[in-house]
């Protein structure tokens, strides 16, 4: 970015020819815009992250096992989760931590459902690339949003119950 700092650069420049004025004008034009964008931007509070959830279909325990692992989640970054089923009946997540920037525990929730329906067959129409090839009609499917309804039901649906090996009793859950 050009930088004109004293009055008589500032004189220099304005006694050059036609092109280096409209040059200059422009320079200032942009500079003006990039100013008054910066403080649209600034005082603009953060959107909050919105997630689709999977149909119904999806949204039961996963036949193997799940293991399930932190993503930390910085601001701005585009991922908030990720899945990987493997044919040998394990499906890996990776969430972020409730209290990481942006993630409620709702957020979470959702998250932890998206990727176990993921790993159950899901299409991930959260990924911009998938959504993208994705027909209008599967889209459709997806479009009910995470902040649009309470989704205990479907989190408490892919939760797994892990029993002690000594006893027939639940001692916790795997999410």
């Amino acid at each position: 970015m050009l930088f004109i700092n004293t009055t008589a650069e500032v004189a220099a420049a304005q006694s050059e020819t036609p092109g280096r004025r409209e040059f200059g004008r422009l320079l200032s034009m942009v500079a003006a815009a990039m100013f008054g964008l910066l403080a649209v931007c600034g005082g603009a509070q953060a959107q909050p992250i919105e997630v689709y959830m999977p149909p119904n279909a999806f949204i039961h325990p996963f036949a193997g096992r799940v293991a399930v692992m932190t993503l930390p989640h910085k601001p701005g970054s585009p991922m908030l989760s990720l899945s990987s089923h493997s044919t040998a009946g394990v499906c890996a997540v990776w969430l972020p931590k409730v209290g990481d920037p942006d993630i409620t525990q709702a957020l979470y929730e959702c998250l932890a459902v998206i990727e176990v329906a993921n790993c159950n067959g899901a299409t991930d129409i959260n990924t911009p690339a998938v959504k993208a090839r994705t027909g209008f009609s599967e889209q459709v499917q997806y479009g009910r949003p995470c902040s649009g309804g309470n989704w205990d039901w479907a989190f408490n649906a892919v939760r797994t119950v892990v029993v002690a090996s000594g006893g027939p009793s639940p001692t916790s859950l795997l999410f």
